[in-house]
């Protein structure tokens, strides 16, 4: 058992009892004071000193039972969220008492009811990380290994939800991913179609890839769909292929630096989840990807099958598996398991929803690395019901960090000096600085004369605040500093004080965001009268897209810079163009057929033909 008690005045005056069970949580007789230390910091993050004491019998020997005590000072502060079974990892038990002088003259009290944070499990792997529920895979203190070490910084998160719709949201989804701070962001039943764009909800910070409902995937028109939106840092591709058009199915290529992350996102509707010939599909599906896969590589697949029928138990591996007794399968279900088996891919996901059931599903193969999977301090925008939001974290090599924004100039051309412009131009001596005999080096002189005196005496503007965030005002970015600190802190203590903050904080900035985003709104309507380009202006950002990717890929190749990705388009279409060199007399003839300097387009070289 292990005993919270809270100091008060110097002295010992109460606390809290926890029964820990070795076997069930996961802690072994052998854990050391520092162990148990680390776990109060993580759950509890106390800023006040712990006092903490080993309780054995005398002459008793530690390894010889099956559990361990301990007796801990706290401060009260903390009371409520000691007493929360959110807050612990999962396996213990716990009940508050009160602990007097021996002189003191009590009343008989009756013992508290222990309280257990617990789930029905083979073996219950244990988990140190509070009340966001984590998974870790695979169990650290069977393999050896301290789950309690920190986690590394060099890390992605990825945010999972199924959305229930997102049409009526719009706004609330693009103001969202505006600030957040998720690099993946994967979405089910997004209810979307080709009438809503994916610059109207997504940032343009993300690379988008969907999945909407069609004829060719569902009995529906409507509802449905799944969503997939990558940072612009993180290397990405659609992996796109016929075969699975009959499934509402997105697969990612990510570049993780020292190997690939093979991302799928899968909705299977309930009407459909009993539907053999979709389940062989994905079969088809998930082997075909596997192909692809180096052996370093990693897969992922986040997935709503809608088998509420599968109960869910973990082995001592740490991974999860289906229970065969209180379990009920049907055809569809062991294809869809047996697929998932043969690709040696295991369920991590132990989070179940308010019914006690585990809908979202989210398989790894079995060598990921350290993949730790929580319950998300918030949803994105809003809660659905049976499905709660989900954050993965895992491990990367190479940490990608986001380009540097830049300050935005434009050349205010209304206000320009023509009249020393054209005294520039006119003044040049273009023949004897033009080299007619090297076309290239002429233009490029041109350009670059032209630059110099755009530069000279035409005034530059700065732009102010984000193009793609013009709503955006000082506060709202002070507020949006705040709450990422207060996510960063969540997610370092992950316990229910650091939660409650990162909530309120998101709250607050969620209404002034809507608040400024309104504002920004109704300043624009007051000036289309006036400024009837602005209004037409603002619907062709609205229609724009976010344009190229970031990366592009041909085969194995990648380029991310521009030249680079004009040489990836050159070798794609190499085969069609030749490559021979012009020669000189070539080269003489085009240029004699180009009017002389000074000319007009109407010249007798013209009239003659």
């Amino acid at each position: 058992m292990i005993s919270l008690r809270p100091f008060l005045g110097g002295r010992l005056v109460g606390g809290l009892q926890l029964d820990v069970n070795g076997i069930t949580a996961g802690l072994q007789p052998q854990i050391t004071d520092e162990d148990v230390d680390k776990i109060i910091s993580r759950c509890l993050n106390p800023s006040t000193p712990v006092e903490m004491k080993r309780l054995l019998p005398k002459g008793v020997d530690g390894s010889t039972r099956r559990y361990v005590s301990f007796k801990i000072g706290l401060d009260p502060m903390y009371k409520d969220a000691a007493l929360n079974p959110m807050t612990w990892p999962t396996g213990l038990l716990f009940r508050e008492f009160v602990d007097q002088p021996k002189n003191y003259n009590r009343q008989p009290l009756t013992p508290a009811p222990m309280v257990q944070r617990f789930q029905p499990m083979e073996a219950t792997t244990p988990t140190v990380s509070g009340p966001g529920r984590s998974t870790t895979a695979p169990a650290a203190l069977i393999d050896g290994r301290s789950r309690l070490t920190p986690k590394s910084s060099d890390s992605i998160s990825f945010l999972y939800q199924n959305v229930g719709g997102v049409n009526s949201c719009v706004v609330d989804y693009l103001l969202a991913t505006s600030c957040s701070s998720y690099d993946i962001i994967a979405f089910t039943e997004t209810w979307l179609n080709d009438r809503t764009l994916s610059s109207q909800i997504i940032s343009q910070d993300y690379a988008v890839f969907r999945c909407d409902r069609s004829s060719l995937n569902s009995r529906k028109s409507t509802g449905g769909g799944v969503l997939l939106a990558v940072k612009a840092e993180l290397p990405s591709m659609l992996i796109e292929d016929n075969s699975w058009e009959d499934l509402e199915l997105l697969w990612a290529r990510i570049d993780l630096g020292d190997r690939k992350l093979y991302l799928c996102v899968v909705y299977v509707p309930p009407d459909r989840s009993g539907d053999q010939v979709l389940a062989e599909s994905f079969s088809r599906c998930l082997t075909k990807v596997s192909s692809m896969c180096s052996p370093e590589d990693d897969i992922l697949v986040i997935c709503d099958f809608n088998l509420p029928g599968l109960k869910w138990c973990s082995s001592r591996s740490g991974f999860l598996f289906p229970d065969p007794v209180r379990s009920s399968f049907s055809a569809s279900s062991n294809i869809f398991l047996d697929t998932l088996s043969t690709a040696t891919l295991r369920q991590i996901n132990n989070i179940e929803n308010e019914n006690g059931r585990l809908l979202d599903l989210c398989f790894v193969n079995e060598g990921f690395r350290n993949p730790t999977i929580d319950l998300a301090p918030a949803p994105l925008v809003k809660p659905v019901p049976h499905h709660p939001a989900l954050v993965i974290s895992l491990d990367v090599a190479v940490i990608f960090a986001p380009a540097e924004k830049t300050r935005s100039y434009y050349h205010d051309f209304k206000n320009a000096d023509y009249v020393a412009i054209s005294l520039v131009l006119d003044s040049t001596n273009w023949a004897d600085e033009l080299d007619f005999s090297d076309p290239n080096a002429a233009a490029e002189k041109f350009s670059n004369i032209l630059s110099y005196t755009i530069d000279r005496h035409v005034p530059k503007r700065s732009i102010d605040g984000d193009l793609r965030t013009p709503w955006v005002t000082k506060e709202l970015r002070r507020q949006k500093t705040a709450k990422k600190c207060a996510l960063r802190n969540y997610h370092k203590h992950k316990c229910l004080i650091t939660k409650r903050e990162y909530r309120k904080l998101n709250s607050a900035y969620k209404k002034a965001s809507k608040r400024c985003y309104l504002t920004y709104l109704n300043r624009l309507q007051r000036n289309f009268k006036s400024r009837p380009k602005s209004f037409w202006k603002y619907v062709k950002n609205q229609r724009k897209e976010s344009g190229l990717p970031s990366h592009m890929y041909l085969d194995d190749d990648i380029a991310s810079t521009d030249s680079g990705i004009c040489n990836l388009f050159a070798e794609k279409f190499s085969n069609i163009f030749t490559s021979g060199s012009i020669s000189a007399e070539q080269l003489t003839r085009a240029v004699s057929n180009v009017s002389p300097l000074g000319s007009s387009l109407a010249g007798p070289s013209l009239q003659n033909n």
